[in-house]
């Protein structure tokens, strides 16, 4: 008979934790329930998805009319985490059948969190045992990165991409374990219903691919170390890869020919598009300008605070640290390493190597260092000493960081010298207490971190200012309107209004787009903003009224009925959006638009007295040797620019624009000998200040944010006659285009 207190701390205990963790995962998450709309911007592509399959009988449409419009695009086959959302809802209706669909959207990330906990828990516990699974799930569902793409109401795939990531590597790894059918099919489904979820899901499946001949590298160097010579048995080798290869073909095989049935793609189309995040400069222009994209450099102390920010310095470190020294510990001991800790390693190695092209993988890489981490913690009991080396390691390099873990770093050191005179049993107790003691205080560090996260990711919500302009929209515009911006905020117009989109986030490369896929789209864009010929402009924009013929058709023939009849209908008006956060995206806009890259400068002002008329001197230094200093003189409003690395010192900006104490506009333009064409707009109350060199200045955005389209005359900027502005807002102008 099987005794209580077995199944307690076997099962009933590891339990209870796993509990815990999960409920700390979903209470740092849920302070967003309380936003009135879906969060940020992707986000808003599956919820409206999700409504309009509900709308259609639960069946997707073919189209999309609402994206890249015109014509718009095929609809995504990738709907696994819309249809999930729909089914938490039909559940959900079942107890409360008054319920709202935005009520269980907004819960359903933290449900796919919770499951996601649970996988990894499983994966812990399958490789090593259920201390390690405890750490795992831990580690993997609490990093900042993954907290600030999965709170309440953020409806992104991201959520999904995790519990699927951890769940897919469990189940290949038991169908290797087991060997039998069963356990076969759930390794396929798995993977098959990952793709479908998400269009990279076919990564782990190219994991295991690569860890074919991984494996067999690893193991010739593992025999060349533990022989002490250049003899190598191949044949056992490749009998181990032979017994491998069996199931994980099997597996992956079969998902990728159900892949390619069912239009979800397979493994090396995933693998192509990878290289394409990971080579910015290919494939999608857009991609140079996502900011989670740009590289990093792990060797400076900037770039591993920016990782560790992302994903947790204790998981990092005990991943980075402890999984390699592990290795290092196991070869020089010739103690034979498991394959899956192999798999591990090259787990670890591929996501650190994709993070370093972009903190875009940070998601990818915290799974693969929350599995290393609880594997190296798990293996404590086993390996004690070098356990103690790997946390002594990891204390002085956290003390260097951050100095705050001096006297835990002290303790293991005594400890460790003081188990080099000493054996017996109690020694070995004493290690254990040690190094789960510290390890503890580490976790809940971690966990504190995790929790401030969570209490931060507030602000993700359409604030007012945005969602009473999409109000307007709604009420005002025709329902075959057209609304044109830059790309970022399609899939919240798109969402809240149902009006039809020049372009959005979910990108959309040549050969799928027809006639204007995503790079000309952007680049049309990033003209019309930045050119200062109007006439120009808006014949850029012209040409998305109304498709000719010849494009209409050569739509037709590349998507045959996918293509509806009305996705060539005329465009009846055109509003295009220029908000205030695009003053901090201008250089791309200006890049793509004109391939010149300018930006807005903008600085903070800080006052100082000047000592020969005591009046008032403003004075700001921007990120590069530039400064920018307001001065009074005679009466006289002076801006004085000094950029000594591009030859510019004491020069004064022709055009300054500021308000006066009654909030009145004051515009001045100085000509003098030394002056620099350009603009310096001072906010009102003289608290930051904007430098606008000439062609900045003199752009449409300039003129549609900054002046409403009026115009200044005194700087010669024109009143814009084919942009009527009709909605205005502190954040944003709205314009509707007069095309005659």
């Amino acid at each position: 008979m099987v005794s209580l207190e077995r199944v307690f701390y076997n099962w009933g205990l590891p339990l209870a934790i796993l509990a815990l963790i999960i409920f700390i995962g979903a209470s740092v998450r849920v302070t967003t329930l309380s936003s009135p709309t879906i969060l940020d911007y992707d986000p808003w592509w599956y919820y409206r998805h999700a409504i309009e399959i509900m709308d259609n009988n639960m069946q997707p449409p073919k189209w999309d009319l609402l994206s890249y419009y015109p014509p718009g695009r095929p609809f995504e086959p990738f709907l696994g985490w819309v249809y999930t959302m729909i089914i938490f809802y039909k559940i959900a209706q079942i107890f409360f059948s008054d319920i709202a669909f935005l009520a269980v959207a907004k819960w359903a990330p933290v449900i796919m969190v919770a499951l996601g906990g649970i996988a990894a828990f499983f994966l812990g516990r399958l490789i090593t045992n259920k201390i390690g699974g405890l750490f795992t799930a831990l580690f993997a569902i609490l990093p900042p990165t993954f907290i600030g793409v999965s709170m309440a109401g953020y409806t992104d795939n991201d959520p999904v991409i995790v519990f699927y990531t951890f769940l897919s590597v469990f189940s290949i790894i038991l169908a290797i374990k087991k060997r039998s059918v069963p356990f076969y099919v759930l390794a396929i489904l798995t993977n098959v219903i990952f793709a479908y979820n998400w269009s990279g899901g076919w990564f782990v499946s190219l994991l295991f691919l690569l860890f074919l001949p991984a494996l067999a590298i690893f193991r010739i160097v593992e025999e060349l170390v533990h022989n002490r010579n250049l003899k190598v048995n191949i044949t056992n080798i490749i009998a181990e890869i032979k017994h491998l290869a069996a199931p994980l073909l099997i597996v992956i095989v079969t998902a990728n020919l159900i892949g390619v049935i069912t239009n979800l793609g397979n493994v090396f189309i995933s693998a192509l598009i990878g290289l394409g995040f990971i080579n910015p400069g290919q494939g999608l222009l857009v991609n140079q300008s996502v900011a989670e994209l740009q590289r990093i450099n792990i060797l400076n102390r900037d770039g591993f605070v920016t990782l560790a920010s992302r994903i947790g310095l204790t998981p990092i470190l005990f991943a980075l640290i402890g999984l390699p020294l592990l290795v290092i510990y196991k070869l020089y001991r010739k103690v034979k390493i498991e394959y899956y800790e192999i798999f591990l390693f090259l787990w670890l190695a591929a996501t650190f190597f994709m993070i370093l092209n972009g903190t875009r993988f940070s998601l990818q890489f915290s799974s693969a260092a929350a599995a290393s981490a609880g594997y190296v913690i798990a293996q404590f009991s086993k390996y004690k000493r070098t356990s103690l080396v790997i946390l002594t390691a990891i204390l002085l390099l956290m003390t260097s960081i951050s100095g705050a873990f001096l006297l835990p770093t002290f303790f293991v050191i005594v400890t460790t010298i003081f188990s080099l005179f000493k054996r017996g049993a109690n020694i070995q107790d004493l290690h254990l207490a040690t190094l789960f003691s510290i390890t503890i205080i580490l976790s809940l560090v971690f966990v504190s971190e995790a929790d401030q996260v969570g209490r931060s990711s507030t602000g993700l919500e359409i604030d007012g200012n945005w969602r009473n302009m999409l109000e307007w929209l709604k009420q005002n515009a025709d329902k075959d309107a057209l609304i044109a911006t830059w790309w970022d905020p399609g899939h919240i117009i798109a969402g809240y209004t149902g009006l039809k989109v020049h372009a959005d986030g979910a990108h959309c490369p040549p050969g799928e787009c027809i006639p204007y896929n995503h790079n000309i789209r952007i680049q049309d864009m990033g003209r019309v903003f930045s050119i200062s010929d109007e006439k120009g402009a808006v014949k850029i924009l012209k040409k998305y009224m109304q498709l000719t013929p010849e494009q209409c058709n050569e739509a037709k023939n590349q998507y045959g009925d996918k293509m509806p009849k009305d996705a060539c209908k005329p465009v009846s008006e055109m509003y295009i959006i220029a908000s205030n956060d695009l003053i901090g995206k201008y250089y791309w806009l200006n890049f793509f638009g004109t391939g010149t890259g300018r930006n807005y400068v903008e600085c903070n002002l800080s006052q100082e007295l000047t000592q020969q008329q005591n009046t008032p001197s403003y004075n700001c230094a921007v990120g590069f040797p530039m400064t920018i200093t307001i001065a009074q003189k005679d009466d006289q409003i002076f801006a004085v620019i000094n950029m000594p690395t591009l030859g510019v010192r004491n020069a004064i900006s022709r055009d300054v624009l500021f308000y006066n104490n009654n909030n009145q506009e004051v515009k001045i333009r100085n000509n003098i000998t030394n002056n620099l064409d350009s603009l310096v707009f001072v906010q009102p109350g003289f608290s930051n200040a904007i430098f606008m060199e000439q062609p900045v200045r003199d752009s449409i955005f300039t003129n549609m944010f900054f002046f409403s389209g009026n115009g200044i005359s005194e700087f010669n900027i024109p009143k814009l006659e084919k942009f009527k502005l009709v909605y205005s807002n502190p954040e944003i102008r709205l314009y509707k285009v007069d095309f005659s």
